[in-house]
């Protein structure tokens, strides 16, 4: 369940480019950094890295907002240590659908179940936490164990029967990520206890602080795109509701109440993560994918979204400047540089050929495929693509701007991967790559990209699995810098 990095550099120069250096403005929100962590632990990770363009000491909303995030996540991995240090990643566990994850870190005397909420595009603005009830059932629990849900304000044992499969959980509101532990043993609870005990002031002071933030960045989006012509209809009530919430969650904090601080303030995100979905969702819709334009990678950027609009407006697109994205002659394809790569170990085999068989358009498509020599030793997971081609390069300078565009055919998911099939430029890199894991016949996709440097644009076109992938009808257009025009003298 790997998913692509949004956060890294080429985001932020391509961002600072495309909107001519206006200030951007970043918004991880703290659900959705917690989901991340997660997720890594539920793959086996023992440690986690977080990269910042910025310095953590930048005296910015952002960054006042960067390292509370991380310190409240910290304290919340302080009570998955015992798992996440020394337990044993089992089988998951079947999950009710195909959304959900159920993930088990095994110690002597305990189990730890971390479940994840997956959902197309969480990478670019996380979707409203799930509220709807979910039941588990962990195989070979003893009858004595007892189930907690981990949460900020303490322990909460969760209701369970014991049947012939197992232990039946019942978990009411399981969020976008959740952490129970199965234990019998009491040093466990007295474990996840003291660490609470231990930073109550501060957990509770970060909790208020994170979510007053959210709420502060989410109403300055609003009231940027509705001064843009661009408003979500609902987002009024949203907001209302989150800062309804908020308040209740101050009183929480001001009282000591744990249990009404971290209630009220989930309660508050839930409301804030329907207008930051709700944005991003009418604003990356008008895209063949959120992939094509950094604008739309995170909820504070949306609205510099309409100001690149506003620029592509002011300009027309050049003609097509690749040669032979038609895919209709392969000596013409050779002759303009185009050219195969191929990272396969001897137990594979690869093809790249021109096909006839239904192309987009024209006479052919271009076929990239890959598959094992013995299909009966079929790899898990690949280290490296087996196929990829770059295209010719095309001459660009500094400030241009840039329209990729084409069409992919990928009949059933390649094996073997999480990546599908993925289409980068070299200025961008994978970080902000088309990932097209399975399409209903051709299907369309565009990237917006800005040139940083003068040098030579190209694309490459990468079968990270096993299965076969066409590509058809390339192009990239570009649009040249404004002019810089002279300052008028006064007259003498």
């Amino acid at each position: 369940r790997r998913q692509p990095d949004l956060q890294a550099f080429p985001v932020r120069e391509q961002l600072l480019l495309m909107t001519e250096g206006k200030p951007l403005r970043e918004s991880l929100a703290w659900q959705q950094l917690r989901t991340a962590a997660y997720c890594a632990l539920a793959s086996g990770s023992r440690g986690l890295l977080f990269h910042s363009s910025v310095p953590l000491s930048t005296d910015t909303l952002a960054g006042s907002q960067r390292v509370d995030a991380l310190k409240l996540l910290n304290f919340e991995l302080l009570l998955l240590e015992p798992w996440a240090a020394a337990g044993t990643l089992v089988e998951d566990v079947p999950a009710p659908d195909a959304s959900t994850q159920v993930s088990i870190l095994q110690t002597e005397r305990s189990k730890l179940l971390l479940v994840t909420r997956h959902i197309p595009a969480q990478q670019y603005v996380a979707a409203p936490a799930n509220t709807k009830p979910l039941s588990l059932v962990v195989p070979g629990v003893p009858i004595s164990d007892r189930a907690y849900q981990i949460t900020l304000a303490g322990p909460r044992q969760l209701r369970t029967s014991h049947g012939s499969g197992g232990i039946r959980i019942q978990l009411d509101e399981p969020g976008l990520a959740t952490a129970i532990v199965i234990t019998q043993d009491p040093l466990v609870i007295h474990h996840l206890n003291r660490v609470l005990a231990e930073g109550k002031l501060e957990i509770g002071r970060l909790r208020y602080e994170v979510a007053a933030r959210e709420l502060t960045q989410a109403a300055d989006v609003d009231r940027e795109m509705t001064a843009a012509g661009h408003p979500l209809s609902a987002a009024t009530l949203w907001l209302r509701e989150a800062q309804t919430h908020l308040d209740q969650a101050r009183r929480g904090l001001e009282t000591m109440d744990q249990r009404v601080l971290h209630f009220a303030a989930d309660r508050s995100e839930q409301a804030i993560a329907k207008v930051r979905r709700g944005y991003w969702e009418q604003t990356a819709g008008a895209f063949p994918s959120p992939a094509s334009s950094p604008c739309v990678a995170q909820f504070g950027l949306l609205p510099l979204h309409w100001e690149f609009a506003n620029r592509l407006r002011r300009n027309a697109w050049g003609p097509n400047s690749l040669a032979a994205g038609e895919m209709e002659n392969l000596n013409q394809l050779l002759g303009a540089g185009w050219k195969q790569h191929r990272g396969m170990s001897e137990a594979l085999q690869g093809d790249v050929a021109l096909a006839l068989q239904s192309p987009h358009g024209g006479r052919s498509a271009l076929r990239l495929t890959a598959w094992p020599v013995n299909p009966k030793e079929v790899p898990v997971a690949l280290e490296r693509p087996p196929l990829w081609i770059t295209s010719a390069p095309v001459p660009v300078r500094q400030g241009q701007l840039a329209r990729i565009h084409g069409w992919a055919h990928v009949p059933e998911r390649l094996g073997a991967t999480q990546d599908g099939l993925l289409i980068f430029d070299n200025f961008a890199g994978p970080q902000l790559g088309e990932r097209i894991q399975l399409s209903q016949g051709w299907r369309e996709f565009t990237l917006y990209r800005a040139i940083p440097k003068n040098g030579e644009l190209t694309l490459t076109i990468s079968l990270t699995g096993l299965g076969e992938a066409s590509l058809d009808d390339l192009s990239i257009c570009l649009i040249n810098p404004d002019p810089i025009r002279e300052v008028a003298r006064p007259r003498q």
